[in-house]
């Protein structure tokens, strides 16, 4: 049918690695899943989405980049067609033994991600702010 979208590519990432020059300038977030139900007396009542206590990782850029980085991080937005397409990331902050592999065939400290959301940027003189961030998928 015209106009619709197709499915995203959320398979096997077997060609996109997060370039090493961007691997740093991400900040590793924790999220547990929870339906909170507030009654009018007062009282809550939350129940896990997740009934394993799993929580789901995800990153975000605190730090304002520079105009080379934003650049690269926008062009591998773009060939992953946003939040379309999954690809590698190895989290070399917070996964002390990760060794960075542009293949991406190296497992230890790797995940498999995906953006979570549309490009959003602010130009400010020298460099830039650039909230995106991603979501581990599996």
């Amino acid at each position: 049918m015209p106009g619709n979208l197709g499915a995203a590519d959320l398979g096997t990432p077997t060609t996109r690695v997060m370039p090493n020059s961007l691997c740093r300038a991400f900040s590793h977030r924790r999220d547990i899943a929870a339906v909170v139900n507030q009654y009018q007396n007062g009282e809550s009542q939350v129940s896990l989405w997740v009934t394993t206590g799993a929580s789901r990782k995800s990153w975000t850029c605190p730090r304002r980049l520079t105009s080379s980085a934003l650049a690269t991080l926008r062009s591998f937005y773009d060939s992953c067609n946003g939040p379309q397409k999954a690809f590698f990331f190895y989290d070399l902050v917070n996964h002390k033994d990760a060794v960075y592999d542009p293949s991406g065939t190296a497992t230890t400290g790797r995940y498999t991600v995906r953006f979570d959301g549309p490009w959003q940027q602010t130009i400010i003189p020298g460099r830039s702010d650039c909230p995106v961030s991603f979501v581990e998928i599996a």
